[in-house]
């Protein structure tokens, strides 16, 4: 089942958060949860345990999580397109995994910047309902 998460789904979230995350980003939770677009944050619920969630403030996917455990099943696609029904123009913060960069192209984003930091290339995504002209 996948529904809006509720301010009583904090905890829940937080923790399957840290469970997925590096301990860096563990700091961002707190605001990103506060200024979450209510409608649009979703989690997925499987026998009444939370495997999952997307995060999406300020027209930005944020976040996008499914427990280790329960990954390579469709849920995370199952999840993104119920985020994409709500907001179907959205982008997301900087993706350098290609495997992620990859999954998030199949499911219609397309690469709208790169650039070089520190630690690597880091590729932008966007997702728009109507056409868009990228170079």
């Amino acid at each position: 089942m996948i529904r809006p998460l509720k301010d009583t789904d904090y905890m829940v979230t937080k923790r399957l958060f840290q469970n997925t995350f590096c301990l860096s980003e563990d700091q961002y939770f707190p605001e990103i949860w506060i200024n979450r677009n209510i409608k649009a944050t979703l989690g997925v619920w499987e026998q009444g345990t939370l495997i999952g969630a997307a995060i999406v403030a300020d027209g930005k996917l944020e976040y996008i999580f499914i427990d280790e455990t329960q990954q390579s099943q469709g849920f995370g696609t199952q999840l993104l397109h119920a985020v994409l029904n709500i907001c179907p123009n959205i982008h997301l913060n900087p993706v350098d995994d290609p495997v992620i960069c990859q999954w998030y192209e199949r499911n219609g984003f397309r690469l709208s910047q790169e650039m070089e930091t520190p630690w690597g290339i880091r590729r932008c995504y966007v997702r728009h309902s109507h056409y868009l002209r990228i170079k």
